[in-house]
């Protein structure tokens, strides 16, 4: 009997709070899984997920809510995952797999330590206030998107060993002060943020690379370093020569840019 109403009572907060386009599976221990997709409804203003979810075997979305805690989330989602727009501070309680790619942009994050061990595509902790990627998965099969926290530097994020092959790095509106910790090749876009005190001949690890804001940035930095671009220390010497003979040509101090 106690089981039957512990069963009810879960189906009562799975239809009061979320929607689901497949049916719901209540599991030995409690849990529950769907082999469809499964979101929390955008009015539920919950700090917490009422209920503790599996395995979802479509994507699961939690975002635009009051939520503080990943707790109860599932372990394996096999298409998407999305707290984005929450009160989020840490990723703990996260999945554990996510097939598709995993967003918790627009929060308030500060260490993305959790229980990820692999993504398979985009990863996004965009608009946060992480100041170290530190506690950074060790699996992501696409593009890394760490835009706009308060980074200084890019170590402890993800490196050429977690992609797959495929994936863009953008870490624009971060005040970066050194690319220390790029992945060692990118094999999309790098998109950052120039500033003259930015030493970037590390950017040359990426196949292309794309200012955040073209008003800022002198248009012959870019276009040289885009010569270079994807050489990596290969690259290195000759952008670096070129870029110091440029500055003392136009008279602009290009010392720090010319660094690696």
């Amino acid at each position: 009997m106690k089981n039957e109403y512990n069963e009810q009572n879960t189906l009562e907060l799975i239809e009061k709070y979320f929607v689901h386009n497949k049916p719901i599976v209540i599991n030995s221990d409690g849990s529950v899984s769907c082999e469809g997709d499964v979101q929390l409804k955008i009015d539920a203003n919950v700090t917490k997920l009422p209920v503790r979810f599996s395995h979802v075997g479509g994507s699961f979305r939690c975002m635009r809510s009051l939520l503080t805690s990943l707790e109860g989330s599932p372990a394996h989602v096999s298409g998407h995952f999305n707290c984005d727009y929450n009160y989020l501070t840490s990723l703990k309680g996260s999945p554990k797999l996510v097939d598709g790619y995993f967003s918790c942009s627009r929060n308030k994050i500060t260490s993305l330590a959790s229980d990820l061990t692999y993504v398979g595509d985009d990863f996004y902790c965009d608009f946060n206030q992480l100041t170290s990627l530190e506690g950074c998965i060790g699996k992501i099969g696409k593009g890394f998107y760490c835009d706009f926290n308060q980074l200084t530097s890019l170590e402890g994020g993800p490196t050429m060993a977690c992609f797959n092959g495929l994936g863009e790095y953008s870490c624009g509106g971060n005040p970066l002060e050194t690319l220390l910790g790029i992945p060692t090749n990118i094999p999309g876009t790098l998109f950052i943020t120039y500033s003259p005190q930015l030493p970037l001949m590390r950017a040359l690890v990426a196949s292309e690379i794309k200012f955040d804001r073209n008003d800022v940035i002198p248009a012959y930095i870019s276009t040289l370093l885009n010569k270079y671009a994807g050489q990596g220390k290969a690259g290195m010497m000759k952008c670096s020569s070129e870029l110091l003979t440029l500055g003392k040509k136009l008279d602009v101090d290009l010392r720090q840019n010319a660094r690696w």
